[in-house]
Parts: C-alpha cells; structure tokens; sequence
C-alpha cells in the first residue's frame, strides 16, 4: 500500500523469480525496469540514481553485482525487456552476455554497498555485528 501511495505499480506473483519477473514487465509495460532485490541493506536512492546516470538515454543493461561478482542485485534494463532475466548462479555474467548477444551496451558496476546482500546465515550474522 505504501508503494501505491508513491506512485509504485506492482503485483504479487506466486512463481519464482524469473517468472514472476517476465510476468511484472509484461503487465506493466515499462519503457526502463530497475530491478532491485529485498535483501539489500545498505542500498540508498544515490545507488539508484547512479545506475540511471550510467545508463543514460541509450538501451542497455546497468548490473550491480554481489561482493563475489556472481549474482546480480541491482539491474537497470532499457527497454524493459532488452535481456532475459538469468537469475540464479552466475546471474551476473549472464546478464552481461545476454545483453552483448543482443548488441546492447552493458555496464558492470563495482560492488559497494550494492554489492552487501545477505544470502546466508553469515551473511545476516555479519550485518548484525556491524
């Protein structure tokens, strides 16, 4: 509801990831789509608006990896559906790849605070003791 009052379109989707996200660009038709995964702690709108800047007007993919460069916690597409969505091992590499197939410019950040999710157990313990 609070997304709703800001102006945020959005759904529920009971399938995985990808799917649901293939079903969430579908329905709402979005000319970019940022995809930002739930457990990023320490991301802030200055890191949104960084993977705008660097995508600029022109199509293309803007990642933003994990610490270890595998997976893909932030993703800015334009057009909303230039690349499959790959999520799982090794998402980030094969984002990249499906966007170079497909002759989009792809941009790989490098991990700050976007690259701090927590996957695991250690992962939650380490945020816990910062």
């Amino acid at each position: 509801r609070e997304a709703q009052r800001l102006g945020v379109n959005g759904f529920a989707h009971p399938g995985r990831l990808n799917v649901a996200l293939d079903a969430a660009r579908l329905r709402l038709a979005p000319v970019r789509l940022l995809v930002a995964l739930a457990d990023l702690p320490y991301v802030t709108s200055a890191d949104i608006e960084i993977l705008h800047d660097r995508l600029g007007e022109q199509p293309g993919v803007v990642v933003a990896p994990d610490e270890a460069g595998q997976g893909t916690n932030l993703m800015l597409l334009s057009p909303a559906l230039a690349v499959p969505f790959c999520y799982g091992p090794m998402s980030c590499p094969r984002h990249v790849a499906a966007a170079k197939e497909r002759g989009l410019a792809a941009t790989l950040l490098s991990p700050g605070r976007t690259g701090i999710d927590i996957d695991t157990p250690a992962d939650l313990a380490r945020m816990t003791c910062s």
